[in-house]
């Protein structure tokens, strides 16, 4: 099998260490499209909807407990 073939592995969240809470309406909850993202797909469009997430992301108030 070519390592294009294989496929990826899900990674689930580690338990122990607590998703932040927020009442703030939150990107990744309004527009959960934006932040799903396959590998491979480079188009256009799929770059412009990462750019929108990224800055998204980047002005979020709880992204630092988010990310890890």
């Amino acid at each position: 099998m070519s390592r294009t073939a294989k496929a990826l592995a899900t990674i689930e969240a580690d338990l122990r260490i607590p998703f932040p809470h927020t009442d703030a309406p939150l990107a990744c909850r309004t527009n959960p499209d934006w932040f799903a993202h396959e590998h491979g797909q480079n188009s256009k469009d799929d770059l412009a909807r990462i750019e929108r997430a990224k800055t998204a992301c980047s002005g979020c108030p709880i992204a630092a407990g988010c990310l890890k």
